[in-house]
């Protein structure tokens, strides 16, 4: 009694709560020895941790005057390289900002004197291109004799044999109604191109400031009148060319003999009948009236529209029939 009450488990205890299967399994689980997992080495976290909180702690330990002083060093410590010296050279080769040019400076035509000598394109009459540019040359001079003008045309000469035999050479522009000038240019030398016969205007730019309108001059480039004076090159080439093949080719048809050609002449004669065979007449029929060997011409009557016509041809172009 002394000792105490000793506490007494029912032998079905533990099979109330825990039945005879599930006693087996955790005996059974008991028994079954656990397997080694693979030992794996440890992450270095804890020393890249340390390593960046001494680090923040020497940044913050620094002041911002030193660390503005490290980071200079490390720049300068770049071989063949000097930060400084870059930023003041890019500093001094900084190109001033260009002002906006306002539409009063482009209606003052007397700006342009400030681009010096340079070329300027000229709208003249279609008709009388090379007239123009000679009467423009001569103006000027008189005009303005301390100041130096230069006009080029660009142009080509084109050559044609007529039947005689005779070649004609015509002088044709590439750029019909265009001239270019080169000189200096203002408002007072401005005016007076465009106050000449035969001129039109300048090539350029239409400036309009409220109720003034004008058309600025836009000069020529360098490269563009080098462009212009080649393609009339070019096309000069090209055209000799072809009168030269023209004229071989009129060589080789050419096979007939001369005296044959002065038989048939000879075959024309007073009251005979004839066919023409080029010019403006050609096709037509009619009679000679008159001839001349001195003159080497013939009158032909012809019928026109019911009318009878005299006409003075050239021996060369009747046939007799």
């Amino acid at each position: 009694m002394n000792q105490g009450l000793l506490l007494w488990r029912s032998p079905c205890h533990n099979s109330i709560l825990f039945p005879p299967s599930v006693l087996l399994f955790t005996t059974s689980l008991s028994i079954i020895p656990r397997p080694k997992l693979p030992s794996f080495a440890p992450i270095k976290a804890a020393s890249l941790d340390s390593t960046l909180d001494t680090h923040q702690q020497q940044q913050q330990e620094l002041t911002a005057r030193e660390r503005r002083k490290l980071r200079s060093e490390k720049r300068e410590s770049k071989a063949g390289r000097n930060w400084r010296e870059e930023v003041e050279l890019k500093l001094i080769q900084k190109k001033p900002k260009k002002q906006p040019l306002t539409s009063t400076h482009y209606l003052d035509l007397n700006t342009l004197a400030h681009l010096g000598p340079r070329w300027w394109t000229l709208r003249v009459n279609r008709s009388d291109v090379f007239s123009t540019a000679d009467n423009l040359t001569r103006w000027l001079r008189d005009r303005f004799p301390d100041k130096q003008f230069k006009i080029y045309v660009p142009s080509v000469e084109e050559k044609k044999r007529s039947r005689a035999g005779t070649i004609s050479v015509k002088r044709k522009p590439v750029h019909e109604g265009t001239i270019f000038l080169h000189g200096i240019l203002n408002k007072e030398i401005h005016d007076f191109i465009r106050e000449s016969h035969g001129v039109g205007y300048f090539q350029g730019l239409r400036v309009v400031n409220g109720r003034k309108q004008i058309v600025r001059p836009r000069p020529v480039t360098d490269e563009h009148m080098e462009m212009v004076s080649r393609g009339a090159k070019e096309e000069q080439e090209i055209l000799d060319r072809a009168f030269q093949e023209e004229q071989q080719a009129i060589a080789n048809s050419d096979l007939k003999p001369k005296g044959r050609a002065k038989s048939k002449t000879n075959k024309l004669a007073k009251g005979s009948n004839v066919r023409v065979v080029s010019g403006t007449f050609a096709e037509f029929t009619g009679s000679i009236k008159k001839i001349s060997r001195k003159t080497k011409k013939a009158t032909v009557e012809f019928t026109i529209f019911g009318k009878e016509s005299l006409v003075d041809l050239d021996l060369d172009e009747l046939v007799a029939q």
